[in-house]
Protein backbone atom coordinates (compact mmCIF):
# COMPACT_ATOMS: atom_id res chain seq x y z
CA UNK A 1 0.00 0.00 0.00
CA UNK A 2 1.65 3.61 -0.52
CA UNK A 3 0.15 6.89 0.94
CA UNK A 4 1.66 10.35 1.43
CA UNK A 5 0.31 10.06 4.83
CA UNK A 6 1.70 7.93 8.07
CA UNK A 7 -0.71 4.92 8.26
CA UNK A 8 0.77 3.97 11.64
CA UNK A 9 -2.42 4.72 13.34
CA UNK A 10 -4.11 2.30 11.82
CA UNK A 11 -2.04 -0.21 13.00
CA UNK A 12 -1.87 1.21 16.69
CA UNK A 13 -5.82 1.19 16.03
CA UNK A 14 -5.90 -2.69 15.38
CA UNK A 15 -3.73 -3.72 18.13
CA UNK A 16 -6.04 -1.45 20.96
CA UNK A 17 -9.53 -2.97 19.58
CA UNK A 18 -10.93 -5.91 20.49
CA UNK A 19 -11.14 -9.08 18.64
CA UNK A 20 -14.07 -11.33 18.02
CA UNK A 21 -13.83 -15.31 16.91
CA UNK A 22 -15.49 -15.74 14.04
CA UNK A 23 -15.54 -19.61 14.16
CA UNK A 24 -14.96 -22.20 17.05
CA UNK A 25 -11.62 -23.86 17.26
CA UNK A 26 -13.02 -27.43 17.03
CA UNK A 27 -14.63 -25.88 13.62
CA UNK A 28 -11.61 -24.29 12.67
CA UNK A 29 -9.39 -27.28 13.13
CA UNK A 30 -11.56 -28.79 10.38
CA UNK A 31 -11.16 -26.15 7.98
CA UNK A 32 -8.59 -27.15 5.20
CA UNK A 33 -5.55 -25.71 4.86
CA UNK A 34 -4.77 -23.71 2.04
CA UNK A 35 -1.15 -23.19 0.20
CA UNK A 36 0.08 -20.80 -2.03
CA UNK A 37 0.25 -22.72 -5.22
CA UNK A 38 -3.16 -23.54 -4.64
CA UNK A 39 -4.27 -19.79 -4.08
CA UNK A 40 -2.41 -18.67 -6.85
CA UNK A 41 -4.30 -21.39 -9.58
CA UNK A 42 -7.09 -19.91 -8.43
CA UNK A 43 -8.60 -23.42 -7.12
CA UNK A 44 -9.42 -22.06 -3.25
CA UNK A 45 -12.89 -23.05 -2.39
CA UNK A 46 -13.43 -25.51 -4.80
CA UNK A 47 -14.71 -28.47 -4.02
CA UNK A 48 -12.30 -31.68 -2.37
CA UNK A 49 -12.62 -35.37 -3.44
CA UNK A 50 -15.72 -35.89 -0.71
CA UNK A 51 -17.50 -33.45 -2.59
CA UNK A 52 -17.89 -34.73 -6.01
CA UNK A 53 -20.47 -33.82 -8.06
CA UNK A 54 -21.84 -37.71 -8.58
CA UNK A 55 -24.17 -36.53 -11.53
CA UNK A 56 -27.76 -37.29 -10.67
Amino acid sequence: MTAEDDLWQINDHLLQVAHTRLVPPAAARDLPWLDRRSYEAGIYGAPGPKHRWRGH
